[in-house]
Formats: C-alpha cells, structure tokens, sequence
C-alpha cells in the first residue's frame, strides 16, 4: 500500500490528470505564516468554500501555531492558532509526511479503496472450525485521490505555474480563474 507521501509524488507527476499547483516559497520557519497565507489566497475561488483542512507536516504544523501566536497573540476574533487568519481552514499536521508539504482537497476526495485480486469471485481458502464456516477472498487496500483536478498542492518548483499546468483541463475544470 502506498502511503500519503508516495501518492503525492504519484499525483504531482501525473500529466493526465494533474494537480492543482499553487507555487510559492519553500517553507521555512521565518516565512510559514506567509506561505501558508499566500497558498490559501491562490486556492481557485469556487473551491475555496470546499476546502475544509491543510494537510501539512507535523513539525510545519507546530511552526505555524508557534509563529501565529508570536505575530497575532490571542484575540477575541481568532481564539485557535490552529486554523488559518483568511478561511478559517483548520490546519491538520501529519506525521512523516514530507517537510514543506501542504496539500487540500475538497471534503470526500480522498478515498479509501478495496481491489479485489484478479477475479472477484475467486475463492481462496475455504476453512471449517468448530462448525463455522470461513469463506476467505483475496483484495488489497489503499488510500487515492477521486479527482486529482481538485487536490491543491503547494510546489517551491519554480517551473510549475499557478493551475493544472494544462491549458485544457485549466478551461475545462476552472472556468472562471485567469491562469
């Protein structure tokens, strides 16, 4: 089963279907709050009341609450350092994925998949104990984007530009936004 980390790398080279790219600055702990902010501001405008969560990694995570409540302390407007200053967007920190990632979706988006192996009626162990009958099936497990289109992933690569990086699909699935 692949994890989170080799799914974006998958995604992210995927030209078919490709990511939503939001370039921006390399993150480091000087400069999270403005990458993190810059990176809400270029989500596409109708998806931006969608996107419910960031995905980040967890030490990315810990800086930016840190950062947040030395710039912005505590105020009666915003009360958790965890969710963003523009969208409120609550900032999910994740263990061991990559450093500098920040990733979001639209709720649902992301699923969790059963592949039945070969033939989904083929049988694999048929077993009696006891007066039980186990009937056994062979599947793998896996977790994978529905649509890569509207995964947003943050890139420092100074060669992706703002969009899917395809003028087709740009037209096609954002309408509405100027690339």
């Amino acid at each position: 089963m692949d994890g989170l980390n080799e799914i974006h790398k998958k995604i992210a080279a995927d030209t078919d279907n490709p990511v939503f790219f939001i370039p921006g600055e390399a993150i480091t702990t000087a400069n999270i709050l403005d990458v993190v902010q810059n990176y809400e501001k270029n989500i596409p405008s109708r998806m931006k009341p969608k996107v419910r969560f960031l995905f980040m990694n967890e030490s990315d995570a810990e800086d930016y609450r840190i950062a947040y409540e030395d710039t912005y302390g505590q105020s009666q407007f915003q009360t958790d350092a965890t969710r963003t200053r523009l969208g409120k967007r609550t900032i999910i920190g994740i263990p061991n994925l990559t450093k500098g990632t920040i990733v979001s979706t639209i709720d649902k988006n992301l699923l969790k998949l059963i592949d039945e192996v070969d033939n989904p009626a083929t049988i694999s162990d048929v077993q009696v104990h006891d007066r039980i009958l186990r009937v056994y099936g062979e599947f793998s497990l896996g977790y994978d984007y529905a649509y890569n289109q509207v995964v947003f992933m943050h890139t420092a690569d100074g060669s992706k530009r703002r969009g899917l990086n395809n003028e087709e699909q740009n037209k096609l699935f954002y309408p509405q936004e100027r690339f």
